[in-house]
């Protein structure tokens, strides 16, 4: 997924707010997830860590934001993801665990 920076994004000094990376990275996480779902399947971010390499801002370009698969579970899944700035240099790295809900988690 990618977002074009806004001013609106950033803080005080001029940087883009870490929770919007944080959107970024818990949003691909899940739907990396969920591409391997079962129907009525879905998972909920039961934990979040985030590690800021760079910050980012209206000059950083397209900000794009990928997540991986670490491990799909019956009740827990983990999952990696990457904000890459214009240039494509890693800015933030995260890690979470998902609860798995709904019907196939019941049934397994």
């Amino acid at each position: 997924m990618e977002l074009d920076p806004h001013e609106s994004l950033e803080n005080t000094i001029g940087l883009m707010h870490g929770a919007t990376a944080a959107a970024l990275l818990d949003t691909a996480m899940g739907c990396a997830i969920s591409t391997m779902l079962p129907a009525g399947q879905t998972s909920v971010t039961s934990d979040l860590k985030l590690t800021y390499l760079r910050p980012l801002s209206v000059r950083s370009g397209t900000i794009s934001a990928e997540g991986k698969v670490i491990k799909l579970g019956r009740q827990t899944s983990y999952a990696e993801s990457f904000v890459r700035d214009g240039r494509g240099n890693l800015a933030v790295h995260a890690t979470a665990t998902f609860s798995m809900i709904g019907e196939a988690a019941k049934t397994k």
